[in-house]
């Protein structure tokens, strides 16, 4: 039986290094294979319409500027006229329009094979201020989520998103509307599958969510699975992401384990009021299903993605919603 309401896929190609490097030992032909092959599909007909339009014009240009050059002498060699004509009286032109075609071909012709390939570095785009279908999306202030000890002589900052680059949180999106936190937990197949909790952060505000495990070998792989992160290091990095946005640090300890933390007393609380705990929880990270931040999903995603050379500019968002069964479909996670 299907249990989720609505689809959850998200499509991912994440095979190949798209890192592109010139090799002379091969053909100019076999470098711009190579390089096609490194791009996505949208790319790849972008690069091949402006390639094509390059040689076209500039085949055009040589046979229109030899068509002309070609008759003059076949006209000059053929004719007396003709050759009175070119080769006396319109000589500095015959010579000078001889030569130039001859130097406008050669420049065409040098264009097209010194090509200049594109960076393939991948960017921000439009689509990191996008929420999940049907979300409603907020401009916040993340620092209202820290704490302050001390006075003002001496103040201790708590911070909630710890150590990262809090303009990365500015853009709050929470689930509302069509699907919202009751509709979800009412529904027992979905709960059950997904394994929906309630917990609270900032205090007192209510949220749901999801355990991460990384330490239960039987659960953690399951999850692997259904997020479509298979490598222990995308995981990994997942994990610190889902812990980031519930005011957690989550890191690896000296022994080949997993350390985490909460940030200040404002991170998520389970519905017995206690804190996640490496020791106390053997190594589980709450993922919050019902509040993310798009705008620094966005940044890990093309993070991740320059730095392991992979096309998937959405593979952390899409498997957010792969693991709470939200929709995403603006960012291409179907």
């Amino acid at each position: 039986m299907k249990i989720e309401p609505f689809s959850t896929t998200c499509t991912t190609n994440d095979i190949n290094s798209y890192e592109f490097n010139y090799d002379d030992s091969k053909s100019y032909d076999d470098n711009i294979n190579d390089y096609k092959n490194k791009m996505d599909e949208y790319s790849r007909n972008k690069f091949e319409i402006n390639i094509q339009k390059s040689y076209k014009l500039t085949y055009m240009t040589c046979i229109i500027y030899s068509v002309i050059a070609f008759s003059i002498i076949f006209v000059s060699a053929l004719t007396d006229w003709g050759n009175n004509l070119f080769y006396n009286e319109l000589y500095l032109f015959t010579m000078t329009f001889v030569v130039g075609s001859i130097i406008i071909i050669s420049i065409l012709v040098y264009k097209v094979y010194s090509f200049d390939f594109p960076d393939l570095t991948k960017k921000i785009t439009n689509d990191a201020y996008y929420c999940p279908d049907y979300w409603i999306s907020k401009t916040i202030n993340p620092n209202d989520y820290d704490i302050k000890i001390g006075d003002d002589d001496s103040v201790e900052i708590k911070k909630f998103f710890g150590d990262n680059n809090y303009s990365h949180f500015n853009i709050e999106c929470s689930l509302s509307g069509i699907y919202d936190m009751n509709m979800l937990l009412e529904n027992e197949n979905l709960k059950d599958h997904y394994d929906y909790k309630i917990g609270l952060v900032n205090g007192n505000e209510e949220i749901l969510y999801i355990e991460l495990y990384l330490s239960n070998d039987d659960k953690m792989n399951k999850l692997k699975t259904r997020s479509g992160l298979n490598q222990d290091m995308e995981y990994f990095k997942f994990c610190q992401i889902a812990a980031t946005m519930s005011g957690y640090t989550l890191k690896n300890d000296n022994n080949g384990g997993y350390i985490i933390e909460k940030n200040n007393e404002k991170a998520l609380k389970k519905s017995d009021m206690s804190y996640y705990n490496s020791v106390l929880t053997n190594t589980i990270v709450p993922l919050i299903c019902s509040r993310i931040y798009p705008l620094f999903m966005a940044h890990e995603d093309v993070k991740y993605a320059n730095e392991n050379k992979i096309y998937n500019t959405t593979k952390f968002r899409c498997a957010f919603s792969r693991l709470t069964g939200i929709p995403w479909s603006q960012i291409g996670c179907k």
